[in-house]
């Protein structure tokens, strides 16, 4: 049901597959973007089981590097200077290998401490007792939760009266792209998130500007007394996430022709051998059209990540390679890894490949 009104009526708006690799092998994901026809609130209208997403969150690879930040931790911090002082107390949600958190206790602030989503179930599950913060953290982690409201009530318990809660999801609006992905379950617009915080006790505070990703929506709200959802003002959304939906999926089709086009390129150059360096979604996009073009036998995958290397990429036969042993002789460059576009050209360049044999800096999908 909706998790707004509890509706059960819906329009589906689209249906997305996914075959995704984890080290227990490949899971298949099946999502219906839908939009609730009540109250115009967009979300995944039918989920994975639970116990199908638990094998999947054990088995899936995640990068601990602890190097440098994939987000900005300077626009986090200023939200949080906002609110807290150095004896506040925070938690983060989601707190992965606790880098955030190391950074908060350069900047002087020592009460901090980092919960895993698993280990608060267990503690509420078990009826320990529950630590108040002032400061309560989430970045990226709401997307993923399949009862929403639910979730929302649990984190109350580790909240009193004054305490003030960060977080940051995709921007659903700005970003589509961003929000449909296998592992999200909701990517609400900012009318339909302020009304969920409504309805499970919560008053938006601001929709911020310090978005510590590029994508990011940042938001901070407070508790408060339940209230009712404004289905009627909810209403007169629909239209506008039916476009949202609608200009996403006639983006994604010209992403799709700006890779074909990217692959003619390539074909025409003569190279003997199209090497795309990024083991990601775009990779193998560009994997998928190439084979449309009969030209998946020239195809190889490379990426810098240990934890892709010598396994497949997703649900294809191709096995992914280092990037540290490439060869570059006859071989054209496609740069599928675009946020780091400018890096592996200047390592192509330096290992003596030619600027016309890698592609341009076209594949953004915005």
């Amino acid at each position: 049901p909706c998790d707004i009104c509890d509706s059960t009526d819906v329009t589906i708006m689209g249906e997305r597959t996914y075959a995704w690799p984890t080290r227990a092998g490949l899971f298949h994901f099946r999502f219906r973007d839908s939009i609730c026809d009540n109250c115009s609130y967009p979300f995944v209208s039918e989920v994975p089981p639970e116990q199908f997403l638990t094998d999947y969150y054990a088995s899936a690879f995640y990068d601990e590097n602890k190097g440098d930040f994939d987000f900005s931790p300077q626009s986090r911090l200023a939200d949080i200077q906002k609110y807290a002082n150095k004896e506040s107390k925070i938690l983060e949600i989601g707190s992965g290998n606790g880098r955030f958190l190391s950074f908060l206790v350069d900047q002087g602030y020592q009460r901090t401490q980092g919960f895993d989503i698993l280990v608060m179930e267990e503690q509420q599950a078990a009826d320990k007792p529950r630590q108040k913060y002032d400061i309560i953290l989430s970045y990226f982690l709401l997307e993923h939760i399949i009862a929403p409201g639910a979730w929302l009530q649990m984190l109350k318990n580790h909240a009193h009266a004054g305490t003030t809660f960060i977080f940051e999801i995709p921007d659903f609006e700005s970003f589509p792209q961003h929000a449909l992905n296998h592992e999200h379950f909701l990517y609400p617009t900012r009318i339909h998130l302020t009304q969920l915080l409504c309805r499970n006790g919560f008053e938006l505070i601001e929709f911020s500007g310090n978005k510590s990703r590029e994508f990011g929506l940042s938001f901070s709200f407070k508790p408060m007394l339940p209230v009712a959802p404004d289905i009627s003002k909810l209403k007169l959304e629909r239209a506008s996430v039916e476009g949202i939906f609608k200009t996403h999926q006639t983006k994604s089709q010209a992403w799709k022709e700006q890779i074909s086009e990217l692959l003619q390129v390539a074909q025409d150059s003569k190279a003997e051998k199209i090497c795309i360096w990024g083991a990601n979604e775009l990779g193998l996009e560009v994997v998928r059209v190439a084979a449309q073009l009969n030209l998946r036998s020239n195809i190889e995958v490379v990426d810098s990540s240990v934890l892709k290397v010598e396994r497949p990429l997703f649900d294809t036969d191709l096995m992914v390679k280092s990037s540290r042993h490439l060869g570059t002789t006859g071989t054209y460059f496609i740069i599928s890894a675009v946020s780091a576009y400018d890096t592996i050209h200047s390592i192509l360049i330096e290992r003596g490949v030619k600027a016309d044999r890698i592609s341009g800096k076209i594949l953004q999908f915005s």
